[in-house]
């Protein structure tokens, strides 16, 4: 399978790796708001909701084009501002379990009134649930930069909007295989107080780039019951699977039709289902 993205006006495709591994590769440099999905979260403090995040193209003079997160509240908040690449989502039952990830960027504060770029966070969303990784950057002038290399899947965090109840730091996004699609994307959260309440705060985002290390999807055999390769499920194929009965054996070969890599009476009754019979065209 392979991924693409672009950067600096170079192409950039999914290559291979020298285990059994491979990467894909996504990154942007310059920003078009139509490949972004951008969210707006609040969660309350004291009881109190409001606040309002405007994700739109900015501008920078060390980074010419860039995605500017816009803040403003009325009340006491904390506002979370989410942009999710819509091509970097990835579907581990179709594109294989994922190892880990590496993620970058740089952010760039725009408002030089205020001190905007206080944390970095990369979001992970699975379903109906968003999970966050935090960090804190090293600063460069008004640039911030981050890279963060190798997470795993435990290194993400649930958190939750909308409401008072705390992140769950035992619950993680699933990465193996046959897991729900994930999407993944970079945002800004700032708490605004009693002494802050009524501004504006803007922070761009440019140069981001996404690393996922992955294994390669287990394709089931067209015909996973002929073990010989005939093109027929006939008595070889059935010898192959009682010479191997009750042992585990590497999924797919040696009598296991299932593929969960036992032979079993469960791969005995599906092979006798369709005994005699040819393998499909």
């Amino acid at each position: 399978m392979k991924r693409f993205g672009l950067t600096a006006g170079m192409l950039l495709m999914a290559t291979t790796s020298v285990s059994a591994n491979e990467i894909a590769n996504f990154a942007r440099s310059t920003f078009d708001l139509s490949e972004w999905t951008r969210e707006a979260h609040t969660k309350p403090l004291n009881g109190s909701e409001g606040g309002l995040v405007l994700i739109l193209n900015g501008f920078h003079p060390q980074t010419t084009d860039c995605l500017e997160l816009r803040w403003f509240t009325p009340v006491p908040s904390v506002i979370y501002g989410i942009a999710f690449l819509n091509e970097a989502t990835w579907d581990p039952s179709l594109d294989g379990e994922i190892v880990s990830v590496s993620i970058g960027m740089a952010a760039v504060q725009l408002d030089p009134n205020h001190t905007t770029v206080q944390q970095g966070r990369f979001f992970v969303n699975q379903g109906d649930r968003y999970y966050e990784y935090l960090f804190s950057p090293p600063g460069i002038g008004n640039v911030e930069l981050y890279f963060e290399g190798g997470l795993s899947a435990s290194s993400f965090r649930e958190v939750f909007f909308n409401s008072n109840q705390p992140s769950d730091p035992n619950s993680n996004p699933d990465f193996s295989a046959g897991a729900a699609p994930l999407r993944f994307g970079f945002g800004q959260g700032f708490g605004f107080f009693d002494d802050v309440v009524g501004i504006n705060l803007k922070t761009g985002i440019d140069n981001f780039s996404l690393q996922i290390v992955h294994e390669l999807p287990v394709v089931p055999p067209a015909c996973p019951a002929d073990f010989n390769g005939d093109g027929f499920i006939n008595l070889p194929d059935l010898n192959v699977l009682l010479a191997h009965f009750g042992q585990q054996v590497e999924p797919g070969t040696n009598g296991d039709v299932t593929g969960d890599g036992e032979v079993d009476l469960l791969d005995l009754n599906r092979l006798l289902a369709i005994f005699g019979t040819a393998c499909p065209e």
